[in-house]
């Protein structure tokens, strides 16, 4: 099976990198580092720096990628914190890059791929749980752009499984994932594997689910 994994660099996207490789398929993994993470002949590695990727990196992004089988968009970016509230300086730059890094990268990658997505190809969203939460504690309600970000995706997810080729999905996890307990994450990411390529792809399409059910 190959993979493309964005955001496969540290915390639960580098034990999902560790598990595919494990279950030996081929991962091309995008990240801005490795962290944890040595040679494999399995393991094919893009680097990019998210502060500056732009859409003239999508041909070098995408052109030695074969037909792939799972696409998981797992990176994360925010340019909103509690400062930005107090002082009131925020650049608008960084808050358009981190909108394009966690919306935008991955709808043009989704039409640049197309060639290589087929109706069975799960294309999966790692979305957040702050997403069906009204009542946020203050240190959610500072990153208002992760949490908005990871709506947009959402939508953006539905209209993919709607319009488009492929099996589109999201993930909504748990909130211990990417804590640091390897063991756990491990697990996880192997259940994650497991089930998504055994589900069949009409239970799967446009559906948002949570990791509790895997």
């Amino acid at each position: 099976m190959n993979c493309l994994i964005l955001g496969g660099g540290s915390k639960f996207g580098a034990v999902f990198v560790q598990t595919l490789l494990k279950l030996e398929h081929k991962v091309y993994a995008i990240s801005s580092n490795e962290q944890g993470l040595g040679p494999d002949h399995n393991l094919v590695w893009q680097f990019l720096d998210w502060q500056t990727v732009n859409m003239r990196d999508l041909p070098r992004i995408t052109k030695d990628l074969p037909d792939l089988d799972l696409i998981l968009f797992n990176q994360n970016a925010t340019a909103l914190g509690a400062k930005s509230f107090r002082t009131g300086m925020q650049k608008q730059q960084d808050w358009a890059q981190a909108y394009f890094v966690s919306c935008q990268l991955p709808f043009y990658l989704c039409h640049a791929l197309k060639q290589k997505i087929s109706a069975t190809t799960r294309v999966v969203w790692m979305l957040s749980n702050l997403i069906n939460q009204q009542d946020h504690a203050p240190e959610h309600a500072s990153s208002p752009d992760y949490i908005g970000n990871k709506y947009t995706n959402l939508c953006i997810m539905k209209a993919f499984a709607h319009h488009a080729v492929g099996c589109y999905l999201g993930i909504v996890p748990s909130k211990e994932i990417g804590r640091g307990d390897h063991a756990a994450d491990g697990d996880l990411a192997d259940r994650m594997i497991r089930y998504l390529l055994a589900s069949p792809v009409d239970q799967l399409k446009g559906q948002i689910l949570p990791t509790s059910i895997m």
